[in-house]
């Protein structure tokens, strides 16, 4: 799948000091480019930064998904099961990351890269997920023109918000 403008490929650290965007990391003091990760560059499709700053979510439309520490030029694992990631988002505790795909958004534990919850039902492609900035909620959009409500802890839907026209209605 091709990598569409809307993605969202580029990330701040949280002390907004590095940038880090189509494969590359840099140093916004200095204006030079510190890292860059190896890989498919023009792949990419979707970039997150953990609250802490110590790991890099990158999702590719070919690859996957891929964690990184920043501070190093090799990947710290791959998490199983895709084959293209449209977006990426940390929980602002960081101990969750929600990985989404053509048709559903996974939860992992980045520190151990296990798969915990799958959120399905989607119609269509999965184009963004975020997490409430209280960690109580996940909301997930969609092509089918819906945006979707989650308890990330139980993966249960708590709410569906639909497009019509040009009103949303719940």
């Amino acid at each position: 799948m091709p990598r569409d403008a809307d993605s969202d490929c580029i990330t701040f650290s949280p002390d907004g000091r590095l940038i880090a965007a189509e494969g590359g990391i840099w140093d916004l003091a200095s204006g030079t480019l510190v890292r860059v990760l190896a890989g498919v560059v023009s792949s990419f499709c979707s970039l997150a930064c953990s609250p802490d700053g110590r790991m890099l979510a990158a999702g590719y439309s070919r690859l996957g998904l891929q964690l990184w520490d920043p501070a190093i030029d090799n990947p710290l694992r791959s998490l199983a099961g895709y084959d293209s990631v449209t977006s990426v988002a940390f929980s602002r505790d960081g101990r969750t990351l929600a990985g989404a795909d053509e048709r559903t958004v996974r939860l992992w534990d980045p520190a151990r890269g296990t798969e915990g919850k799958r959120l399905e039902g989607y119609t269509d492609t999965v184009r963004a997920v975020a997490f409430s900035p209280d960690g109580e909620r996940l909301a997930s959009a969609a092509r089918d023109r819906t945006v979707r409500l989650w308890d990330p802890a139980s993966g249960r839907l708590t709410g569906l918000l639909r497009y019509a026209d040009d009103f949303w209605v719940s």
